[in-house]
């Protein structure tokens, strides 16, 4: 399953626009940058932030990956909740089923709660959850569900919708 890492290596990665990770250099994923670690048969295949600010497949180097760079994001939750990963949600954002259909919008300051770093198949920019989070309580309605992640603002811990202490 594709997962959400942040990079906590300390040093940038070059992105590259090929499988053989040898070409066309697209972009790079920075310290404390978001990204999406989709596949490694060979080289790694992501989606990140390109330059030009969209959320695109790329490809990593397998041989010159750095520590720290695939580090999962439910080590940096906003806070943690009964052995859950809570996340908070800095603007409004749609949720999906397990068949990709939009079924409702989770509103600005809401928390949702999580067990692991999996976004969606079809959609890597959209987070699995197993509920939303009232108080203390977890509500599991929207277990299996998937909330937006929020890219399309950025890939940083200031600008995403979901965030936590990345």
């Amino acid at each position: 399953m594709p997962s959400a890492f942040v990079n906590k290596s300390g040093t940038s990665v070059n992105v590259y626009s090929d499988p053989s990770a040898t070409g066309n250099i697209i972009g790079q994923i920075v310290p404390n940058e978001v990204f999406i670690w989709y596949g490694a048969e060979g080289n790694v295949a992501i989606y990140f932030v390109n330059p030009s600010g969209n959320f695109v497949p790329g490809w990593l180097d397998e041989g010159s990956l750095p520590t720290g760079l695939s580090t999962g994001i439910i080590q940096y939750p906003y806070r943690t909740l009964n052995g859950y990963y809570v996340f908070k949600l800095r603007r409004s954002a749609t949720v999906k089923n397990s068949s990709g259909s939009n079924v409702t919008t989770f509103a600005s300051g809401s928390e949702v709660a999580c067990n692991s770093n999996t976004v969606g198949q079809s959609y890597p920019n959209f987070k699995h959850i197993v509920g939303t989070v009232n108080g203390n309580t977890i509500d599991s309605t929207y277990n299996g569900y998937f909330v937006d992640m929020g890219f399309n603002y950025g890939s940083s811990g200031s600008t995403m919708t979901l965030y936590g202490t990345y």
